[in-house]
């Protein structure tokens, strides 16, 4: 983006059950859509267009990454023993699909069965996606 001049973005976010990503184009091109290419799992050895829809919260409940980030984080807080505490969401989109009424007080749960508000888990996910494009989109 050149310096001094605005160009306005289209973005469509595919925000799924198993794993989400993201396509955009510019206004002044629409025709030119691209694809996020920067998800990296395993020490960048895994390339995909879509990373995994899993947030990790850390042991104060804030969040902490998302996709690829949050599962290697997680995998590698586990096998060092240092996981308790922390919590991975993973398929937590399924409540839109399970419950025929999805209300305010909506909870998902970790991968230890404990409860958590669904609320701001879709926020988080979907605020790290935009951010993610933004970055992605100005570097």
């Amino acid at each position: 983006m050149a310096t001094g001049s605005q160009s306005l973005i289209v973005a469509a976010f595919d925000f799924g059950t198993t794993y989400s990503g993201y396509a955009f184009s510019f206004k002044d091109s629409p025709n030119d859509v691209k694809t996020n290419r920067n998800w990296n799992a395993g020490s960048g050895q895994l390339i995909s267009l879509k990373t995994p829809t899993s947030v990790l919260l850390n042991a104060d409940g804030e969040f902490d990454s998302f996709g690829f980030d949050a599962e290697d984080k997680y995998s590698s807080l586990a096998g060092d023993g240092k996981h308790h505490g922390w919590r991975l969401f993973r398929r937590f989109k399924m409540i839109l699909h399970n419950q025929k009424r999805i209300s305010r007080a909506a909870t998902v749960e970790d991968l230890g069965g404990k409860t958590f508000p669904a609320k701001p888990i879709f926020t988080m996910s979907l605020k790290y996606l935009k951010k993610h494009l933004l970055d992605a989109w100005t570097h």
